[in-house]
């Protein structure tokens, strides 16, 4: 530890539990007690910078993401722009469908069903990775594997009973939505052209 004087005092950080989910982030301060010139006691104080510091953590990890990002949208913009135009349809395209075959009311859905959901999100993950949209493609991967296990229940009986499979399904294809959205603009933010490539 590194200690750090200010005239009377000395102040430490010190870090419970790292890279925990209750990880604490303190600052304590050491103040000495003279008594006749002379210290006898130290009195010390401990402060909680937990929350402060997970945000500054959370802001410095938005930051890098977004950095990553718009590097990742300037390449697309100075190379395949248009490509990415177009996979930003098809991606659209996919995901109405993906809500025709899980409309309100539906508590099962057979195999054929199951298998175009499967390959909506198989497609979108490998064009995701193909335009290193990583957290869009990790998204799609474990999206696949949920639809995998029932394609495989749905292979034995000709249909599976989504229950609360459905919530999660069609939350994650509208968190996938959202992160088809995001990219858009984020690519007209790469450049000025970016907005002229979508028209």
């Amino acid at each position: 530890a590194v200690f750090v004087q200010d005239d009377i005092k000395l102040t430490q950080k010190l870090t419970l539990n790292e890279g925990q989910p209750d990880q604490r982030d303190l600052t304590l301060e050491f103040r000495p007690i003279a008594q006749r010139g002379k210290v006898n006691k130290i009195m010390l104080l401990a402060t909680d910078e937990s929350e402060r510091r997970r945000l500054e953590r959370e802001m410095e990890r938005q930051g890098a993401r977004h950095k990553s990002q718009i590097a990742v949208m300037r390449r697309l913009v100075a190379g395949s722009g248009q490509q990415f135009v177009a996979f930003l349809e098809r991606a659209r395209r996919r995901f109405e469908r993906a809500g025709e075959l899980l409309p309100e009311g539906v508590e099962r859905l057979d195999a054929p069903g199951i298998g175009q959901l499967f390959q909506i999100v198989h497609t979108l993950r490998a064009e995701a990775t193909t335009f290193e949209l990583g957290e869009l493609a990790q998204l799609a991967a474990t999206l696949e594997e949920h639809l995998a296990e029932l394609r495989e229940r749905a292979r034995e009986s000709g249909s599976v009973e989504l229950s609360a499979m459905r919530v999660e399904l069609t939350s994650r294809l509208a968190f996938a939505r959202a992160l088809i959205d995001e990219s858009e603009e984020l690519f007209v933010e790469a450049s000025p052209a970016g907005r002229a490539a979508l028209e």
